[in-house]
């Protein structure tokens, strides 16, 4: 799987912004496992 450079950095942000987050990481993470596997 390929990674550009925006696609790594909006990853970036949205597991920075799950850090902040009481209970963000639980629901970021598997979105972007979603994500991920369906592209």
């Amino acid at each position: 799987m390929v990674w550009d450079f925006e696609q790594h950095s909006f990853l970036y942000r949205m597991l920075r912004w799950a850090q902040h987050q009481e209970h963000g990481v639980f629901i970021t993470l598997p979105s972007v496992d979603r994500v991920a596997n369906a592209a």
